[in-house]
């Protein structure tokens, strides 16, 4: 599985990105806790997916059309209560530690999107991180061509978040013979 950096969002990325963008540049932003971090960003983004005509699914968020659904935040695509599609998958994890084990579950997605928000560990070699990240794609042999990973990491050192966008350019990972 060749999973391939680009810098080529499309409209979709490119407003979740800056829809966290917005978020993270509020007044105040450095004393929030985790959960306020967490509770802001869904509420932005559940509001961005129901722009787009998506039903959004996520815990801790009154502006969320229903709770939690298989990610921490899930756009639906549900035209006369049927699931058609997920336009959107997205964890967050602000431990680096937790962060592996919250990608795994997007990298078994089937989603148009798959989009991971955390926090680099401090001090570290970001690069190391997301390589790390991507072997899980790698390796998982049920991966497709086109799958597409917006990771966003928040760099406490320089106050911002961190894009990364990597879309897969063949079928299936490595495989056990």
């Amino acid at each position: 599985m060749r999973v391939t950096q680009t810098e080529s969002l499309d409209k979709m990325e490119v407003a979740i990105r800056e829809c966290v963008d917005h978020v993270s540049a509020q007044p105040g932003h450095g004393k929030w806790s985790d959960a306020e971090w967490t509770k802001n960003l869904k509420n932005a983004l559940a509001t961005l997916g129901q722009n787009h005509g998506f039903r959004a699914y996520a815990s801790s968020a009154e502006l969320a059309n229903q709770g939690e659904w298989l990610f921490d935040l899930t756009w639906a695509d549900e035209p006369a209560g049927f699931l058609r599609s997920i336009p959107l998958a997205l964890e967050m994890e602000w431990n680096p530690g937790g962060v592996d084990d919250d990608f795994q579950k997007l990298v078994v997605a089937r989603a148009q999107h798959r989009a991971m928000l955390f926090s680099f560990p401090p001090g570290s070699s970001r690069r190391l991180f997301i390589d790390k990240l991507l072997k899980n794609v790698q390796t998982f042999t049920l991966s497709s061509h086109g799958d597409r990973y917006l990771l966003g990491g928040w760099v406490e050192e320089l106050d911002h978040f961190e894009w990364y966008l990597f879309v897969t350019e063949d079928e299936g990972g490595a495989r056990k013979m």
